[in-house]
């Protein structure tokens, strides 16, 4: 299907940052709801007149509920749990924690979304799409906040993109340390920090990214830059002129290079500019593409007709069984784990009236019900191992949705579970949603037709992974 139609949840849903899905239409995400999802997603934003480049238009060509979406999410978590067993992803949402003799079911009238309590959880954003979705979505909320009071005082924003050069037999560490190595020195010049000065920078959002194509592991990162002045688009390509010298010469100390025309890259960002932001990743096919909070979960773009893949890409091609993908999943989780994806400059927060400086950590995001969360019901720990399986947490939630907060439909689900008691789990692949499952192989052949892999292509197996 192509095309838009107007979707549906008001107020309500605006303040939980994400739209419902009208009935065969599409779906907008308003702050940070973006999730991974297997759609294929089209940018349809026009920019303005004046050059600047609009950054959270996206939208998707195929949406699904947030039930499907979810669902997705925890489908790629027990890939993730499968691929890490000595990981904390993989006991998140799966281990009761402490000794609570409960799972507490949390039902938020006002989001209209039902959470567990009770739960061991990651707050990983490298490891985990589950916490990643949550903690992304609480990012896009305080930098929509933050643009917000910028704009207030009279100023405007500049999205840079920094990168350097790499080979397919560059090694993931030794990219990743080169980059963050490079990336702290320039900011620790003299002459960046009069640059900034120069140019009335207030402060900084920067976020790190990575995916892997066929010259290896691209890792770079977006700035948003908040300048305390009125800039236009003619404006940020003088300052892009002047950053690129001091970023190459802050890599070549690290003996990094790059070239002029990829570098550094900055626009005039306008608009809801967070949502683009605040992105975590890349995903085989993402709800809406967000430059910031969301960019790992977002999907992977193509560079010179050569497919980069994601690290959800990578673990959503992994429980489809390619090996090889997962592999690379777990390659990126260990290098990447206790990184900060996003980081403040400091003192932006405070001069922006930001509360928490710093903000609060991933954990805590990952962890946070709304404000408005009631008990809907509690599965006695015992029962839960029953529960748990087979799509099973995705399943109860989506019923106490359904319901409006109602535990009757989950109660009788957990019952019948118990009663059945599965033994065996189903394979990954199996309990994604079937439209999900049968573009999978389509995807894979996409990618492995633009020969990211440079030798043999790796196959889907039918096999768990």
């Amino acid at each position: 299907m192509s095309g838009v139609v107007g979707a549906v949840g008001g107020p309500k849903a605006a303040a939980c940052g994400r739209v419902r899905v009208a009935p065969g239409g599409g779906e907008r995400a308003v702050s940070g709801g973006t999730s991974p999802s297997l759609v294929n997603t089209t940018n349809v934003a026009d920019p303005p007149s004046d050059g600047a480049v609009a950054v959270s238009g996206a939208v998707p060509e195929e949406t699904y509920d947030f039930a499907s979406l979810r669902r997705e999410r925890y489908v790629l978590q027990e890939t993730a749990r499968s691929l890490l067993p000595r990981h904390r992803v993989a006991g998140c949402l799966w281990h009761v924690s402490g000794v609570s003799a409960v799972v507490e079911v949390m039902y938020s009238k006002v989001c209209e979304r039902a959470r567990y309590r009770s739960l061991m959880t990651c707050g990983s954003v490298w490891a985990c799409p589950v916490c990643a979705a949550r903690i992304t979505e609480k990012r896009a909320e305080e930098l929509r906040a933050a643009l917000a009071k910028n704009t207030e005082l009279g100023g405007s924003a500049g999205f840079a993109t920094f990168t350097v050069s790499h080979k397919h037999e560059d090694s993931l560490q030794t990219v990743l340390e080169g980059f963050l190595a490079s990336f702290r020195y320039l900011t620790s010049k003299p002459s960046y920090k009069r640059l900034r000065a120069r140019w009335g920078v207030r402060g900084s959002v920067r976020v790190l990214e990575v995916t892997y194509g066929r010259n290896g592991w691209h890792v770079h990162a977006h700035v948003l830059f908040f300048f305390e002045g009125k800039h236009d688009a003619g404006d940020v390509v003088g300052f892009e002129a002047e950053l690129f010298p001091l970023w190459e010469s802050a890599a070549a100390r690290h003996s990094l290079t790059m070239s002029r025309e990829r570098g550094v890259q900055v626009v005039l960002a306008y608009g809801t500019v967070e949502d683009y932001v605040a992105k975590y990743g890349h995903g085989p096919r993402w709800e809406v593409p967000r430059e910031m909070t969301k960019g790992h979960i977002k999907r992977g773009r193509s560079v010179d007709g050569l497919k980069h893949l994601t690290p959800w890409e990578m673990l959503a091609f992994a429980a489809a069984g390619d090996v090889r993908c997962g592999a690379r999943f777990r390659e990126c989780v260990e290098h990447f784990d206790g990184k900060a994806q996003l980081g403040w400059s400091p003192g932006l927060r405070a001069s922006l009236g930001l509360d928490g400086d710093p903000p609060e950590s991933d954990h805590a995001l990952a962890t946070a019900g709304e404000k408005d969360d009631d008990p809907a019901g509690e599965i006695q720990r015992d029962h839960w191992p029953s529960v748990r399986v087979n799509g099973g947490r995705a399943r109860l939630l989506q019923l106490v949705e359904e319901d409006g907060g109602d535990f009757g439909r989950a109660a009788a689900f957990v019952a019948a579970r118990v009663a059945a008691r599965p033994a065996v789990a189903r394979r990954n692949l199996d309990l994604l949603p079937p439209e999900i499952a049968a573009a999978l192989p389509a995807m894979h052949a996409e990618q492995t037709a633009r020969n990211c892999w440079r030798g043999a292509a790796p196959s889907l197996s039918a096999g768990e992974v």
